[in-house]
């Protein structure tokens, strides 16, 4: 019986008994947690490899990102621009990671409670104090929200330590209105106002349109890996990553949050996050 075991326990893999961890640096439920938790699970019905989601939120993902540099090898992170800000702010070095291909965009949304009867109109001309919750100081969803605060100079961002808990106060007419990264956290009685692009989005006007800002800021989901991760294994995540984003029943995903499927090779991924980083750093000038 004992050589019966050892000959099954030699049989076995090594890599099929590992286990691959996928750091997300926000709480669970986020936009880029949810999203995180659908690659892991199309990545292990393509490679049957046994995937986990570690939600290390704080800090503005910097808690996150120190996890993933510190991690074993081939360990993968999917993040939001999150991480152009923290690069931006140098307080982590891209050469401290490899970048494997960005899963997808989306534009940031103000929303607000239907009962309120905001108007864009309304909120551009009516000088009343207004409150807008973002996910925290440092946050992409601030950043945008500060984009209302510098034209405006009778809105008042609060800054929570995630979005939900101000979509819960918004719920509750406790601000009046919040910041959200994608539109996962679209409810009734919420509605979107208008978005961070240059564009009208399924007929929510751009912060231009509504309010003449012109700034934008496109949020994307990049899929990044470890410093010591091996080149197969980024080679395989840049494949299924492609293979993620154009699956039908991921696209209507996409479709269903608000999201837009965006995917790239690992030549093309360096090109588009040298354009980010500018882009970042002139909206966080």
């Amino acid at each position: 019986m004992k050589k019966i075991i050892f000959v099954l326990l030699l049989l076995v893999s090594p890599f099929s008994l590992a286990v691959n961890k996928i750091i997300v640096p926000n709480i669970a439920g986020g936009s880029v947690d949810l999203l995180a938790r659908k690659f892991a699970e199309y990545t292990e019905n393509i490679t049957k490899k046994s995937f986990i989601i570690e939600n290390n939120g704080g800090a503005g993902g910097i808690i996150g990102f120190t996890n993933l540099i510190q991690s074993k090898p081939n360990t993968l992170m999917v993040s939001s621009s999150s991480w152009y800000i923290a690069l931006v702010e140098n307080k982590f070095q891209l050469k401290d990671f490899k970048p494997i291909s960005v899963l997808a965009e989306a534009p940031l949304y103000l929303m607000v409670h239907t009962s309120s009867k905001l108007t864009c109109e309304k909120l551009k001309t009516s000088g009343t104090n207004y409150f807008i919750g973002s996910g925290g100081s440092g946050s992409q969803t601030s950043i945008v929200a500060n984009f209302l605060i510098k034209e405006f100079n009778y809105i008042t961002e609060i800054p929570y330590k995630s979005v939900k808990p101000s979509v819960l106060d918004l719920l509750g007419n406790q601000i009046h209105g919040t910041i959200i990264a994608s539109t996962t956290d679209l409810q009734e009685p919420l509605m979107l106002l208008a978005n961070s692009s240059k564009y009208t989005i399924n007929g929510v006007p751009s912060f231009k349109e509504c309010f003449g800002i012109e700034k934008t800021a496109l949020g994307q989901f990049i899929l990044i890996a470890n410093l010591n991760s091996d080149e197969k294994f980024i080679v395989e995540m840049n494949d299924v990553a492609k293979r993620f984003v154009d699956d039908i029943n991921i696209k209507k995903y996409y479709y269903d949050n608000g999201l837009v499927p965006k995917v790239t090779d690992s030549k093309k991924t360096k090109a588009l996050i040298d354009s980010e980083l500018v882009n970042w750093n002139n909206i966080l000038k």
